[in-house]
């Protein structure tokens, strides 16, 4: 009995032990973060390895410090990863732990701009730890015309804007406020829909993915149910 006791105190030693350290390196890892991000600059040019969080849909790849700052998208408090020609080939390491190592470069802030660097990628890893559970929906809108259009999705702190080439998809976190404009080489709005209206049937709904999707046409973006969009390419 008291050998199973001393046994069972050593494992619980072990597992706080453990627990301790792997708080002791996140916490340097956002320190390391925090390094870079008050100075791009100065780490310009420079190999730096680090851990956290990816979200990565289409052609974003954002590292992120922590888990707080991955689940409000804080993209103030990442790192663009620059992947070339582009980051699909990693979209199932979407809300994962990675060890990335890369070239800073200051001049890299994402598609929107809002990330204080960028990362020009070297390698990855991907850690054994739990992913992230992804709060957010997803839009994948697919452009069935025969020319490039251009679109503009609303969400409730701003906005993304894209091109789709012919029968290519893009995918968008999306909420309830968002709508979808797509719009002529001048500029013009050709067309424009509320993603996720109130009166929007279940049968539109990938819930298991968290996704819905869309088909732009020459006049009209459409709904389309998730069995009908299950060979559509990401691109």
């Amino acid at each position: 009995m008291t050998t199973g006791m001393f046994i069972n105190h050593k494992i619980i030693a072990l597992i706080l032990v453990s627990a301790i350290l792997i708080n002791v390196a996140l916490a340097d890892q956002s320190a390391e973060f925090q390094k870079i991000s008050s100075n791009p600059s100065g780490f310009a040019g420079k190999k730096v390895t680090l851990v956290g969080i990816a979200h990565i849909y289409g052609d974003r790849f954002f590292l992120y410090p922590n888990a707080i700052t991955a689940q409000k998208s804080k993209i103030e408090k990442s790192a663009f990863v620059v992947v070339k020609p582009d980051a699909t080939r990693y979209e199932k390491l979407d809300n994962h732990w990675l060890r990335i190592t890369g070239t800073v470069d200051p001049s890299e802030h994402g598609p929107l701009g809002g990330a204080p660097f960028g990362i020009i990628l070297d390698d990855l890893e991907s850690l054994d730890r739990p992913p992230l559970k992804d709060p957010n929906v997803y839009g994948i809108l697919r452009n069935d015309t025969n020319g490039t259009v251009t679109v503009q999705v609303s969400v409730k702190n701003g906005y993304s804007k894209f091109a789709i080439s012919p029968g290519g998809t893009h995918i968008q976190t999306i909420d309830k406020t968002s709508v979808a404009q797509v719009m002529s080489p001048s500029g013009k709005i050709t067309t424009k829909r509320a993603l996720l209206p109130p009166t929007l049937p279940k049968e539109y709904s990938d819930s298991t993915n968290q996704r819905y999707y869309y088909r732009i046409t020459n006049h009209s973006i459409e709904f389309v149910p998730p069995q009908l969009a299950k060979s559509w390419n990401r691109n």
